[in-house]
């Protein structure tokens, strides 16, 4: 071959002598592009190819560094999550009073639920008081809960006996953030807190607390739900101590005038709020003053008397710390002195019924029978009041035998039967004429119908607390 050149992109030419022919003879080739020439004798792509599986081994290299991490990581978190749900179960077997699950001392953990109000002014704090829960977890460092979450389920708190389905709230916290706390310079524990804000306008009480710990292991499995507390909060919780020049007043003036004084004013505040919180404050204002029915109560009820029957040697100390125990779930002893006036009454407002004092006054009927008189002139107030505190009873009372010791005591006992045969009677009544003036509709359309209920409804409270104010509803247990 004597010459050889490129003609164009894929094709060369070339010149070879023919000696024998004595001859110079052109050939023309044609390179096809897409037929694969072998990487053997492809220094370049031999190159590429090296580049491309060093890089493949160090992304696999990374990928598997990655994995041992997660392996890792995913292994200290389970670590951490068995001691937690391991100290957690025994702190669910040490639980011992509503509220608060056990002792930092005793476990190393420790949560504690209680109803907090904050006030945005010193003067008449009721009318510009918040309501909370205050949430608090102190925990030692060999429990990470970093990584859980705190799940509150609120719902209206309904009696065992019902079957109905309450739907309720459900609210989740992440537990991040916590603090540090020394004693003398040594680290003592550590501290997470948080106030959950409670519209007492939009929520019933009372109000079914669950608290869990729950915490996410992967998107499609299950979380782990381990529950810590669980409490019942009432109107009683949220009672607002009065200050002493308060207390002074009533003392001086009496309860009633302090109150109506009390809930003009609180009424006009409602009437005139800019914001919402009182959607319908623009409606009562375009109504005339005699329409304004916010404080009018339906019924004229001013006070409650309940009674129960105590141990006979029942000591003064015993009987001086009834109304104490009673009120102590939730609040500190610094709160509780603020509250109770003395040890035989307290004086407070309830932060559901702004400028409604109200006044519980304990005191010996006789040697085994005590009386809780309740005062508020609200009715809606005294009864939500009444309620509350019935409950608390009820959760400390004992079966007092049905049968009567001697013939007094039998004819007795007979007579309260045939009055509370009276009152179950007209309450069903009451319902029955009820729910036929609702099917029919003549609750709205009907004059007087409305009326005639009421009318039946005040006979069959007046009864009931004809019943209270005489009979003992049960023995109470210190």
């Amino acid at each position: 071959m004597k010459q050889l050149r490129m003609s164009s992109e894929n094709t060369f030419d070339s010149l070879s002598d023919q000696e024998q022919q004595a001859t110079v003879q052109m050939m023309t080739y044609k390179f096809q592009s897409m037929i694969p020439v072998s990487i053997a004798n492809d220094p370049e792509g031999i190159r590429q190819l090296t580049k491309e599986a060093l890089d493949d081994l160090k992304l696999s290299e990374l990928e598997l560094k990655e994995l041992d991490r997660q392996e890792q990581k995913m292994s200290q978190r389970l670590a951490s999550t068995n001691r937690t749900l391991y100290a957690l179960q025994g702190i669910h077997k040490r639980r011992k009073q509503p509220g608060t699950c056990h002792s930092l001392e005793n476990t190393g953990f420790e949560f504690t639920m209680r109803p907090v109000i904050k006030s945005e002014s010193l003067a008449n704090a009721s009318f510009h008081a918040s309501s909370y829960l205050r949430l608090c977890i102190k925990t030692t460092g060999f429990l990470g809960l970093e990584d859980w979450e705190i799940e509150l389920d609120l719902r209206p708190y309904e009696s065992s006996s019902t079957s109905v389905v309450v739907v309720g709230e459900t609210r989740t916290l992440p537990v991040m953030g916590f603090e540090t706390i020394y004693e003398n310079g040594i680290e003592r524990y550590s501290a997470w807190e948080r106030d959950i804000e409670l519209d007492l306008e939009k929520v019933k009480l009372p109000l079914e607390v669950s608290v869990c710990l729950t915490m996410g292991i992967e998107h499609d499995a299950p979380s782990l739900r381990f529950p810590v507390s669980k409490m019942v909060i009432d109107d009683l919780h949220f009672a607002i101590p009065c200050s002493a020049d308060f207390i002074t007043t009533v003392h001086r003036r009496g309860l009633e005038q302090v109150s109506h004084k009390l809930m003009k004013a609180y009424h006009k505040q409602v009437l005139y709020d800019k914001s919402n919180r009182y959607p319908f404050a623009r409606l009562l204002r375009s109504k005339s003053s005699s329409d304004l029915t916010l404080f009018k109560s339906l019924f004229d009820y001013k006070n409650v008397h309940i009674r129960c029957l105590v141990d006979l040697h029942i000591t003064n100390e015993g009987y001086q710390s009834i109304l104490s125990r009673i009120l102590n779930e939730g609040r500190t002893m610094d709160e509780m002195k603020s509250l109770l006036i003395s040890a035989e009454q307290v004086l407070f407002t309830l932060a559901a019924f702004p400028g409604c004092p109200v006044i519980i006054e304990l005191s010996r009927v006789s040697s085994t029978v005590i009386d809780f008189n309740i005062q508020c002139v609200y009715a809606p107030a005294l009864f939500k009041v009444e309620a509350a505190l019935l409950s608390r009873l009820l959760d400390q009372f004992i079966q007092v035998p049905s049968e009567p010791s001697d013939e007094k005591e039998g004819l007795k006992y007979a007579n309260f039967l045939k009055r509370m045969k009276v009152l179950e009677q007209s309450i069903l009544n009451l319902q029955d004429d009820y729910q036929e003036k609702k099917d029919k509709m003549e609750i709205d359309e009907e004059p007087g119908a409305a009326d005639s209920l009421f009318k039946q409804l005040k006979s069959s409270v007046d009864l009931l607390l004809e019943i209270y104010n005489e009979e003992p509803i049960g023995q109470f247990i210190m």
